[in-house]
């Protein structure tokens, strides 16, 4: 048996609440990092954004990814506009990274035959956040980010 998701409300405390100044720092960093990230991925080649993905270092404790997901969506509508899944991709997967998890960025194209792509997050094997309601959907080409195991992306 799998363990729960851990992405939806009520699977850590945290996640059973609202948002409260508890939550704000992440918000903000989430926020810079969104805006960031919609910058680098337009100007830079993919590998410099990936690199700077891997390069994460764990520096608190493990981060829920339902948390993570909750912050960068507040980030999002900080910013007053929709990001594309690619940034909010590679934002959760750096949040979570930094709280000791092994995310990483999943990019893939749509099962139904249409011409459709979406980039999403993996953790332990899971899509989580945004990624949990259409990873189904998608079939994966490539990932970027896990640790000992890389994708053709």
């Amino acid at each position: 048996m799998s363990p729960p998701d851990p992405t939806g409300p009520g699977r850590c405390p945290r996640c059973a609440r609202g948002l409260s100044p508890l939550d704000w720092p992440a918000v903000a960093r989430a926020t810079v990092l969104l805006a960031a990230v919609s910058l680098a991925i337009r100007v830079l080649p993919f590998g410099a954004v990936h690199r700077w993905v891997l390069g994460a270092r764990a520096t608190g404790r493990a981060r829920c990814p339902g948390c993570a997901s909750r912050a960068l969506t507040a980030g999002a509508v900080l910013l007053g506009r929709r990001p594309t899944c690619l940034a909010r991709a590679v934002v959760l997967a750096r949040l979570l990274r930094r709280g000791g998890r092994d995310a990483r960025v999943v990019v893939g194209v749509s099962r139904d035959g249409g011409f459709a792509a979406h980039a999403w997050v993996e953790d332990e094997g899971r899509a989580v956040g945004d990624g949990a309601l259409t990873a189904d959907r998608f079939a994966a080409l490539g990932h970027a980010g896990s640790r000992g195991a890389e994708g053709p992306i």
